[in-house]
């Protein structure tokens, strides 16, 4: 073949023989085995993962892997947000139907996520299984609208208390409180609360509590009253 390769050069050599020609008879094993590395097989296995053998075609083994996470809505009242509960949640894990208590721990909101382990799809090859994800819905209050750790209510009071001032209660996530509301108070205006609203899920902090006042101006009046504010009227008020 060396003499082929002189008289004909490389492009005549390669026409004649196939790169099989060439490697037939070489011994990769021996070769490899010289410089310390082991034979053939071995070498292979070690530069593919294990996956090449003699006439084989190669491949990678898998190793255990875990089931797939499933995620649910679930929606709780705004009181069970603030201050934690416990819930009997129903879902559908490998084509079964299933149920479980679950601990709502206080101060989640919308989007909080509750994540309850091994609960997911089964896992293959002996992995574990994956986690069930509960996110929360906060169902809307009729008395408080959340701000973080902040809570506004809203009360109404009559002019004659705007102007002269009053006293009233106000709810709060512990019971009623009761105010002062001072004279002359002015539509719109917000009496805080320190410490009475309620503690965000992973904070350290409370946050308050506002009421925000509205002053309630009638549309009809009767004979009296209409007399009474004209009265007041020609005073300057």
């Amino acid at each position: 073949k060396k003499e082929k390769y002189d008289t004909y050069g490389s492009s005549g050599f390669h026409q004649q023989y196939s790169q099989e020609d060439i490697f037939r008879n070489f011994d990769f094993g021996g070769t490899f085995k010289d410089m310390g590395m082991g034979g053939g097989d071995d070498i292979f296995s070690r530069l593919f993962g294990g996956g090449f053998g003699r006439g084989g075609r190669g491949g990678f083994r898998g190793g255990p892997q875990k089931g797939t996470d499933l995620e649910m809505e679930t929606d709780i009242s705004f009181r069970d947000a603030a201050q934690g509960a416990e819930k009997l949640v129903a879902f559908r894990r490998n084509g079964k139907r299933e149920e479980l208590k679950v601990k709502i721990p206080a101060g989640v909101d919308n989007g909080s996520k509750i994540r309850i382990a091994g609960k997911g799809g089964q896992g293959e090859g002996g992995g574990a299984q994956g986690d069930l994800y509960l996110i929360i819905r906060v169902l809307p209050d009729p008395v408080f609208t959340r701000d973080g750790g902040d809570l506004l209510v809203e009360r109404v009071i009559p002019f004659s208390a705007a102007c002269l001032g009053t006293s009233l209660d106000v709810p709060t996530l512990e019971g009623d409180k009761r105010i002062k509301v001072a004279a002359g108070i002015q539509p719109g205006t917000k009496i805080r609360l320190k410490g009475c609203g309620l503690k965000p899920l992973g904070s350290n902090y409370k946050g308050d509590l506002y009421v925000k006042i509205s002053v309630h101006i009638p549309e009809n009046l009767n004979g009296e009253q209409k007399k009474l504010v004209e009265e007041l009227a020609k005073k300057g008020l």
